[in-house]
């Protein structure tokens, strides 16, 4: 290791030591429990932001208009800043949580204006329009009096009070509940994903799908299942489809599906991944918190939402395909062959994946645990097959070290998000803004529980435009849920209302990193891409409304007949949808079917079988013709 570490450059040795510091402090964590995760979270969010300052260094610094020396000088600087805080803050430990809570000195206030600083710089670099959200909030709490607007008046606070609830107040600030939960649960479940990156997982398993392949116009489900596994042990939409996206969009143009619907497939698949538990964007982890609730409760609801999305996706890939696909696929030459390690390798994330969902939803064990031992089952897995590979020492050195630098850049941008995430609710709190927000909503509409919905719907789409949706979720969580339920809606309800908001917004401008990335790699058009990605991705439109609409999805108990009923006529409604896009039909046809499917939405869920038996059958008959129109077309070309 220490010969590894003397052939890279200064900045990059010292941050994979500082990564090797944070893994082992974790797992020393994770399987002791020993100070706590508030004395963990205090100890390591200055060393995560010491480690993203050095990641910016090494790939060319702050300011690319500065010299390299220059942001070298100033990378130091706040590195060193970073690093007084590190000392300040776990030396001083007791007396801030303890002793002077709420009397604090003219020293803590200095060295939290300073880390709250470079923590918002470099921030700045990752979520630029929630650091600007944070700065507006913190004008906000300070200018209270000088609001015009009485819903959102309020007496202010002093700047050190604002410094008091995003820094000293430690059970509070930037070190409280959500960056403990980025640096346990969530840290300990990105193990299994940084592992699948260090032994090239996500490769394997397009490989592995493609040995299943069996005609051109099945490729673009290739797409669809790879993204949905992937993105169960990943959940970041723009790396799935980078990942994935880079193998099966290519592949997609070669057998006639043009770029625009090719990058769409890919970008619909991969947002997916986000609604895809375990991981869920994160999300899961925050709703089980907010409603104190337990983690496997959500894992159950979510594959209520991602298993009919999926299914919709495939159907609609299904019918594009039967329109777009051209060429024929000549296995042997064209395609990459899997190895018998590509099986292996696939055969492990399941086996490791299933253990995980088995502990979590079966045996109902505790989720930190549960992802602990489901990444030492994987890791013991990958160590035997490199065993049978007979790998070097190197070549497994080289593996880990990758899976490290994945697992240290996935928890870097988790952490950073989940500190201004806890400097927004600390100012919404300070100020009051979260009641004044939810009586403002409330009046506007004015007791009716449609309008409420219709405003909250708005308001997260003009969130989802700039924000990732774990931020998207957050902010409408502590300012919706409570108006909504006030209105009569379930907590379920108006959680995953506004989670699925959130991850909707992910395909919306321009922060639709998705579709950004694959027609990228498609070349195509970026605005044509994201709207075929919407049509394709209907269901995340609509759900967020059927939830309310359906209580029974959510709230009532698997065995229950309401709930079948409900989730089988939902899953027809989509998939009418689908037909309706993309069927070879009538135009008449497709208007009844997309007619039908819109009825079952709405209608009550007693009438909502007869006309999803309906939808069912027309929706059939149309996919029947649109593969009679394939075999016309074969039998003309050919």
């Amino acid at each position: 290791m220490r010969s590894v570490l003397s052939r890279m450059p200064g900045w990059e040795a010292l941050w994979y030591l500082g990564a090797l510091y944070l893994l082992g402090r974790l797992l020393h964590y994770y399987l002791t429990g020993i100070g706590g995760a508030l004395k963990l979270a205090v100890e390591l969010v200055p060393l995560v932001y010491a480690l993203a300052i050095l990641k910016l260094l090494m790939e060319g610094g702050f300011y690319r208009r500065l010299s390299p020396w220059a942001n070298n000088l100033l990378g130091g600087v706040y590195l060193g800043i970073v690093a007084f805080s590190y000392f300040y803050f776990n030396r001083e430990y007791q007396s801030l949580f303890l002793l002077r809570s709420g009397a604090f000195t003219s020293l803590d206030y200095v060295v939290a204006a300073l880390f709250l600083g470079v923590v918002l710089e470099v921030a700045r670099r990752m979520h630029p329009i929630l650091v600007v959200i944070n700065l507006v909030f913190a004008l906000y709490a300070v200018l209270g009096p000088w609001v015009p607007w009485d819903p959102l008046w309020h007496p202010g606070i002093s700047w050190k009070r604002l410094l008091s609830v995003t820094t000293l107040e430690l059970q509070l600030g930037m070190f409280g509940d959500y960056a403990q939960l980025g640096l346990t649960l969530i840290g300990a479940f990105l193990l299994l994903a940084a592992l699948g990156a260090g032994f090239d997982l996500q490769p394997s398993l397009v490989r592995t799908l493609l040995a299943f392949l069996k005609r051109a116009r099945h490729l673009p489900q290739l797409t669809v299942l790879a993204s949905m596994f992937t993105g169960m042990i990943t959940g970041s939409a723009a790396a799935n489809s980078a990942v994935v996206g880079s193998v099966t969009i290519p592949l997609m143009q070669r057998v006639g599906i043009r770029g625009q619907y090719a990058a769409a497939i890919e970008a619909a698949a991969s947002t997916g991944g986000l609604i895809m538990p375990p991981l869920m964007a994160a999300a899961a982890f925050l709703m089980a918190q907010f409603m104190g609730v337990s983690y496997g409760e959500v894992l159950l609801r979510g594959f209520v939402v991602a298993l009919p999305y999926y299914a919709t996706i495939a159907l609609s890939v299904y019918l594009i395909s039967l329109r777009e696909v051209r060429g024929l696929l000549d296995k042997d030459k064209t395609l990459p062959r899997p190895q018998i390690d590509d099986f292996l390798k696939v055969g492990l994330l399941f086996l490791a994946v299933t253990y995980l969902l088995y502990l979590l939803v079966v045996q109902g064990a505790n989720p930190l645990l549960a992802a602990l031992q489901a990444a030492g089952l994987g890791m013991v897995g990958f160590l035997f097959w490199g065993l049978l590979r007979r790998f070097s020492f190197s070549e497994l050195l080289s593996r880990f070290r990758e899976a490290l630098k994945t697992y240290t850049d996935l928890l870097t941008q988790i952490v950073v998000l989940m500190t201004l995430l806890s400097i927004f609710v600390s100012l919404s709190t300070a100020t009051g803004f979260i009641l004044r927000m939810g009586q403002a909503l409330t009046a506007t509409a004015q007791g009716d529980p449609i309008a409420l919905v219709f405003v909250a719907w708005l308001l997260g789409l003009l969130l989802g435009l700039g924000l990732p949706p774990t931020a998207t979720y957050v902010i409408l969580a502590v300012i919706i849920v409570d108006p909504l339920r006030q209105a009569g809606f379930s907590a379920w309800q108006a959680h995953f209302f506004s989670f699925l908001l959130g991850v909707y917004g992910d395909l919306t401008p321009p922060v639709a990193l998705s579709v950004a990335v694959a027609s990228a790699i498609a070349g195509s058009n970026f605005l044509r891409t994201n709207l075929e990605a919407v049509r394709i991705s209907l269901p995340l439109l609509l759900f967020p409304f059927v939830v309310l609409i359906r209580p029974e999805l959510l709230d009532a108990p698997w065995t229950s007949p309401g709930f079948w009923l409900a989730f089988f006529s939902a899953l027809v409604a989509f998939l009418s949808f689908a037909v309706a896009f993309y069927a070879r039909s009538s135009l008449l046809l497709r208007f009844l079917v997309a007619g039908l499917a819109g009825g079952i939405l709405l209608a009550p869920i007693s009438a909502a079988l007869p006309l999803a038996l309906v939808a069912f059958l027309l929706g059939g008959y149309q996919v029947w013709k649109s593969n009679l129109y394939l075999q016309f077309r074969r039998e003309k070309e050919g």
